[in-house]
């Protein structure tokens, strides 16, 4: 629903520290709110304005491009599951786990599977849930957007002992 987007593009904007203006430019530009998290990451740890990775979002950069010419290194959206794989985003984790993490910085993935693995690490960030659980929910159909709003109505369990993590600024 518009609502629950909308809610999820607070939240982002929350954990990633933007403004109201900047959440609304970036709104106001078309991207998916399912590609919210990944401009966010991307101004965060490139350094630059989300308006810069919208623009060249916008006019057909792949999000691997962006990543590239932002010094952002793939490694930035890793967070450790417990369990198998399930249904993570398959190639990227079938990477981490099969290759020294010096190796991590120079993998090319899909945009779909950075657009995963930004929202994979927001949610379980941004709530101190536990990655698995919440690939746990996107292997039975949810979408991130569904399991934000479960965990934002406390519907659904969080690892309350672990601290969010402090993202690079």
């Amino acid at each position: 629903s518009e609502q629950a987007e909308g809610n999820y593009y607070f939240a982002a904007g929350k954990y990633y520290q933007a403004s109201s203006t900047e959440l609304r430019a970036i709104q106001d530009s078309g991207i998916p709110v399912e590609e919210f998290p990944v401009v966010l990451h991307i101004s965060r740890h490139g350094g630059i304005s989300s308006e810069d990775v919208v623009n060249r979002r916008v006019s057909g950069e792949q999000w691997g491009e962006i990543l590239a010419r932002f010094c952002v290194t793939p490694e930035t959206f890793y967070v450790p599951l417990r369990t198998g794989i399930g249904k993570a985003p398959t190639k990227p984790y079938r990477f981490y786990r099969n290759t020294a993490r010096e190796a991590w910085k120079t993998q090319q993935f899909s945009d779909e599977d950075i657009a995963n693995l930004a929202n994979l690490k927001f949610v379980a960030e941004f709530y101190r849930t536990p990655p698995d659980t919440i690939v746990a929910l996107l292997s039975t159909g949810w979408t991130f957007a569904a399991i934000h709003g479960e965990l934002q109505s406390g519907s659904c369990v969080r690892d309350t002992r672990r601290p969010a993590s402090n993202i690079k600024r």
